[in-house]
Parts: structure tokens; sequence; C-alpha cells
């Protein structure tokens, strides 16, 4: 698999990410919140008056991250962890794309939620050891679906 972010795999949107936001289930970590919103294509889209995340995806696997200017005042700060997010998701996304379900779409909003004073001592290893704690949720989530 290649270790490339393309762009059917990044979620965009207001209404895209308050839709996982809302609908998703939350799976914790330490500093990292993830919402998973699963889809299943083949079920009629009337069952639910909003309209399917899935319209134009290619991707069986969408992820959007979002670092909220309350916990992080700073623009440089907030897109340094946003860059750290991205790049541990990158390098690391095989495991989750192993074990999707191919006729589901998946959609996933990480969100940072650590201290003010700790952004600024994050590292990429932190962030990775972090998402490699949450993944089997983020799995065992996406499956009870």
């Amino acid at each position: 698999m290649r270790q490339t972010l393309r762009k059917s795999e990044i979620l965009s949107g207001y209404q895209s990410f308050e839709q996982v936001l809302q609908n998703g289930v939350c799976v914790r970590g330490s500093f990292l919140h993830c919402f998973v919103l699963v889809e299943n294509p083949f079920e009629t889209a009337h069952a639910s008056r909003k309209p399917p995340l899935s319209r134009n995806r290619k991707s069986p696997l969408c992820v959007g991250f979002a670092v909220p200017k309350k916990r992080v005042p700073l623009a440089t700060k907030r897109n340094r962890v946003r860059r750290l997010m991205r790049e541990v998701f990158r390098k690391n996304k095989e495991q989750l794309y192993n074990t999707l379900d191919a006729c589901r779409r998946t959609s996933i909003v990480v969100v940072y939620r650590g201290e003010k004073e700790a952004v600024s001592k994050i590292s990429y290893a932190d962030v990775e050891r972090e998402w490699k704690e949450l993944i089997p949720q983020i799995i065992a989530a996406e499956q009870c679906k």
C-alpha cells in the first residue's frame, strides 16, 4: 500500500465534520479523541434525513483532523499538531485498511484534546504512540456498527 494521503481520503466540509462528530462513536485517548462513523452505501438514503457522506467518495476510509482554537490559540502550533496527526495517519493507515469492510464507508475525525501547555512539547513519537493505542478501539467501533 502506498503511504500517501490522497485527496479522496481527506474529509472536508463543515457538514461532513458535523455529521461525524454528532453521529459517530467517540474513542478517547489521553490527548486524541477519534469520532468514527460507519455508513453502509446499500442502505436507503431515506432512512436518515441527512445526505450520506459517501456521495462522491472513492475511498472506503475518510479522515479529518481538528485542533480547536480554544485548546491551541496560536495558528502555527495548531498547524504543527495537525501536520503531526496527518503524518502519523499516513504512515499507519495500512492497519486500518487491512481490517475495514470494503462495502462500508468509514469516516474518522481526529480531534486534539491536550492541554495548552503540552502542545509545544508534543512530538511525532507521542502522537504515533497515542494513535497506535487508538487503532484497536477504532477497529472495534467500526465493527460494532
